[in-house]
């Protein structure tokens, strides 16, 4: 009888404990209340005192009542997106990413969005097929406990001001960093980047390479995503990065080379200019001849 009134708190001290240590994702609505139009933004966020280096979900609400306008994943301590934070065809947003080496703390954000209100109502925010991974290397899942967000939205009127509506200011100045893992891109080297804006969000990224400065104006920019796999793996090219918010403003970041160029590099540029100075003695003496007859 002793042994089963020591046993039982035991139990209940320990469960406790371990709920203690399950990690938490947090969706967190700056708004509980919105009218309809009104825009508001929604953080998700893990809380966890273990580190985690990999999670994965699908973000989901009722289409009728809500819509995504912007999605801010800048502030994020995922380092590689798998899966960028984006809407699925299925409905929600759908997101997987890792972070080598793990992160943990209270609220880490994992990305933000802005949601619009579209009618009155009820919205439940919540999150499903979501798993997460220990930093321990055996790819350990974690307990999770998670945490939905419901919000009210009440009848709006032509006062109520839009969450992006107004954002004259570019993203905040970012930094680009070169790297390498065995674990991507088959251990080549690649740009790591992320620019945070308070207004709108980013929208997206364009990127170019080039070895010469003059090139620059020829060198179009492309489309791109963190982790970049760079085209120069000799690492003498510049590189240029702009963060462009839902709003077309743009802040743009240059890194320098890490290589300098060695003498054979130049030879495809001295062909060039031997090229363009025997095109142009062509057409001087070809017109040339044609103004003094």
């Amino acid at each position: 009888m002793k042994l089963f009134k020591l046993t039982v708190p035991l139990i209940y001290f320990l469960a406790l404990t371990a709920s203690a240590y399950a990690a938490e994702l947090e969706i967190y609505s700056h708004k509980r209340e919105v009218k309809v139009s009104e825009q508001f933004q929604v953080d998700v966020m893990i809380n966890s005192e273990e580190a985690i280096n990999a999670i994965e979900g699908r973000l989901l609400f009722p289409a009728a009542e809500l819509k995504v306008v912007a999605v801010k994943d800048g502030d994020s301590v995922i380092n590689f997106w798998l899966e960028k934070p984006s809407v699925s065809k299925e409905g929600g947003l759908i997101f997987s990413g890792i972070t080598p080496g793990g992160f943990s703390g209270p609220r880490q954000n994992i990305f933000s969005l802005v949601l619009e209100a579209k009618t009155t109502g009820t919205a439940e925010i919540y999150v499903d097929s979501l798993r997460a991974l220990r930093n321990d290397g055996e790819a350990t899942e974690v307990d999770l406990i998670v945490e939905s967000a419901t919000v009210s939205i009440v009848p709006g009127d032509s006062r109520v001001r839009n969450f992006a509506a107004e954002d004259s200011d570019p993203p905040e100045d970012f930094a680009l960093e070169i790297t390498q893992s065995p674990h991507l891109f088959n251990n080549d080297y690649f740009l790591v980047f992320g620019a945070e804006d308070k207004g709108s969000g980013v929208s997206h990224y364009v990127l170019r390479e080039f070895r010469f400065p003059f090139l620059a104006l020829l060198t179009k920019f492309e489309m791109a995503e963190s982790p970049y796999l760079l085209k120069d793996q000799e690492l003498k090219s510049h590189i240029e990065v702009k963060a462009v918010d839902y709003k077309g403003n743009e802040r743009k970041v240059v890194l320098l080379p890490t290589n300098a160029l060695a003498t054979q590099d130049y030879w495809p540029l001295a062909v060039i200019i031997v090229l363009l100075i025997a095109f142009f003695l062509f057409l001087t003496k070809k017109y040339g001849r044609k103004t003094h007859q």
